[in-house]
């Protein structure tokens, strides 16, 4: 008797697989859970680093609020503002150049950590050249703006800041906009000592620079400020945006209007990643879920079919019915037939019988 056995997917391997998709689908949903809350940390600690959070205390708006902000964090001694972008924040001074890559204004921990003057560089500005740190991060937040300026137009077009110390205004003149590397000590040495020196120093950055603007000579008698910060352009890569420092302010050209608009909202870098990790990430990780349960129902379902099939098939007349379907040859392969391995199993449909 021409027979055949239909597949049986073994109960061990049916254990074993339920087992292997419910480690699956809980490592995904812990990889969606954890992706949210990475989403939602990551968000609070680019806005606690927004310029935003801290214009209660801006001594140009109140500076009482300043005055209480110096009583929580008495390293925090004045004010930097570049016009024209979203740098606008409190400046402090350390006894190290770590402490204040992870604490933030206020004295707290924090990741984005907050704009500071060299250890090494004098809080009165005396030295002839001084460095501000800040963190490179994206809308714009600490330092994030300054790549923008590796941008001619937008150099260009940004000259002014402001520089408040001693509880005075002081101007900022940007004339230079250099990429080196973090191991450049030569650019990274604060306070440069002699005459000749100094006028080295300067001219190295004004010969190195991407971008340069005529303000006149710079000499040994002149201070300079260099607002450094990382960039990905390469390994350990830096960024610095340099200006000379006055003893008076300039006036704001994006104070007001249209420009004030402009400052804050078309020159926010790094807007495509904040979408990329709010969306994106989640959502391909809900569709790996779905797939994923949708692929454990249709197992399910063969499965199914499968012991359905192996109860069914003994049944003498399901039986004979088969039996029939097998002798007829070729006809039957069109026929409704047992699940084969490792097919959609099928019930065959019952005999039919003839009235008497």
């Amino acid at each position: 008797m021409n027979t055949h056995a239909a597949y049986q997917t073994p109960k061990a391997v049916k254990i074993f697989d339920s087992g292997l998709d419910t480690i699956i689908v809980a490592i995904v949903m812990f990889l969606l859970a954890f992706s949210l809350y990475a989403t939602w940390d990551t968000d609070q600690m680019h806005n606690n680093a927004m310029s935003d959070q801290y214009t209660i205390y801006n001594p140009a708006e109140d500076p009482l609020s300043f005055a209480e902000l110096r009583a929580l964090n008495p390293d925090v001694f004045g004010w930097i503002t570049v016009y024209g972008t979203m740098i606008d924040f409190p400046l402090l001074q350390g006894t190290n150049n770590s402490h204040y890559l992870n604490h933030n204004a206020l004295g707290e921990h924090s990741l984005a950590g907050a704009i500071f003057l060299d250890a090494d560089n004098d809080p009165n500005f005396t030295d002839f050249n001084s460095i501000i740190h800040g963190h490179h991060m994206d809308q714009g937040a600490m330092f994030g703006n300054i790549d923008l300026f590796a941008d001619r137009e937008f150099f260009d077009s940004r000259k002014y800041g402001n520089l408040m110390f001693n509880d005075k205004d002081h101007g900022l003149e940007f004339f230079a906009f250099v990429e080196t590397s973090g191991y450049n000590w030569q650019v990274f040495n604060p306070a440069v000592q002699g005459r000749d020196n100094q006028q080295a120093y300067v001219n190295m950055l004004i010969e190195t620079a991407l971008h340069t603007r005529d303000i006149g000579p710079i000499t040994p008698d002149d201070n300079i400020v260099l607002l450094a910060t990382c960039t990905n352009e390469f390994t350990n890569g830096r960024h610095l945006l340099v200006a000379k420092l006055h003893d008076t302010p300039f006036p704001n050209p994006f104070a007001e209007g249209e420009a004030a608009e402009l400052e804050r909202s078309t020159f926010v870098d790094g807007q495509l990643l904040p979408i990329l990790r709010q969306i994106c990430f989640p959502a391909l990780l809900i569709v790996a879920v779905l797939v994923i349960a949708y692929w454990t129902i249709q197992k399910r379902r063969r499965w199914s079919f499968e012991d359905t099939w192996d109860k069914v098939k003994h049944e003498p007349a399901v039986r004979e019915h088969y039996e029939k379907l097998c002798k007829e040859g070729a006809k039957a392969k069109t026929a409704v037939k047992p699940p084969a391995a490792p097919g959609t199993p099928v019930v065959p449909s019952p005999p039919q019988t003839t009235a008497k």
